[in-house]
């Protein structure tokens, strides 16, 4: 077992490299008040916490390796030339009531490019992530490409009740839409409003999903996060790599999370997802804002 991970950890290191990011350690314990700016109070009922003796002050396993990667860029780091390539191999811990496997300490392998904002940045991280998951002999796998922007644009078009749009991410989030559909009809909306928020978990699929989307999306905003989701297809497409990417322009996951881009990959014969990623803004917490994409794979899953 140690050794097929270690194996699994040296090829997905080996993609890294060539793609040009430089391999970073982090610490394994973090101080809660640091941790706490990047993640947010809502994430501290998952982290493994304990008293620092000499100091008195509240320290935590860390559960995150980006966190630590924003932090680093946004302070030691502030004044090296853009962009910044890190890559890491390394295990986390978070608390998890799962029954099925062992979610308490995960081994992750990912990248971070921190100072680029463009369509191609993000793209990159798409394609690192099937070449990462091709190395480690994953083939009918896909990555589903997703724009939060674009729904959270359209939630906020709408003007919707707080209750109501409550239950409506929720149903969202699972694409439940037989309730999608019961809350949308009780709500005061406008036809086009009702149209765009229940067609939004049927836009999922190719190239023919930015046709479906552009007959019902009148909001400015989410037009522009439509159009930057299809430059990132474009040049998925470039790099030939569109058989394995799917788009989701209605997935909720990381809602609060993402700033632009998304993305999962999954895989036959798994029940969850082995990869995650995307487009973040965690330094401004620590410094200077500075705009940041990446991804991590979930070793233990391979």
């Amino acid at each position: 077992m140690a050794a097929k991970r270690r194996k699994l950890q040296d090829l997905l290191l080996d993609v890294f490299l060539r793609w040009g990011f430089q391999e970073v350690v982090t610490p394994t314990f973090e101080y809660l008040d640091s941790l706490t700016l990047g993640l947010g109070e809502a994430f501290n009922e998952r982290l493994f916490k304990l008293e620092e003796r000499h100091t008195g002050r509240m320290i935590s396993l860390r559960p995150d390796i980006t966190t630590q990667i924003a932090k680093l860029a946004a302070t030691r780091l502030k004044d090296e030339p853009r962009p910044l390539r890190f890559c890491y191999v390394a295990n986390v811990f978070r608390y998890s009531a799962s029954q099925t496997r062992n979610m308490q300490e995960l081994y992750q392998a990912g990248v971070e490019l921190i100072g680029l904002e463009s369509p191609e940045a993000d793209a990159e991280m798409i394609a690192i992530a099937v070449e990462s998951m091709q190395s480690v002999g994953l083939d009918d796998f896909r990555i589903a490409v997703s724009q939060p922007a674009l729904v959270r644009q359209v939630l906020q078009a709408a003007n919707l009740p707080l209750e109501a749009l409550d239950h409506i991410q929720a149903a969202l989030a699972i694409k439940d839409t037989s309730t999608l559909e019961t809350v949308v009809m009780q709500c005061d909306l406008t036809d086009a409003h009702r149209e765009t928020l229940l067609e939004l978990p049927n836009l999922c699929g190719r190239a023919e999903v930015f046709d479906q989307a552009a007959k019902i999306i009148d909001n400015p905003g989410a037009q522009h996060a439509l159009d930057n989701l299809a430059q990132v297809y474009d040049m998925l497409k470039t790099y030939g790599l569109e058989d394995h990417v799917l788009i989701d322009l209605g997935e909720l996951r990381g809602f609060e999370y993402y700033t632009g881009i998304m993305f999962e990959g999954f895989a036959p014969h798994f029940g969850y997802q082995v990869c995650s990623g995307g487009r973040y803004d965690l330094l401004r917490h620590y410094g200077p804002p500075d705009p940041a994409t990446g991804f991590a794979i979930d070793v233990g899953a391979l």
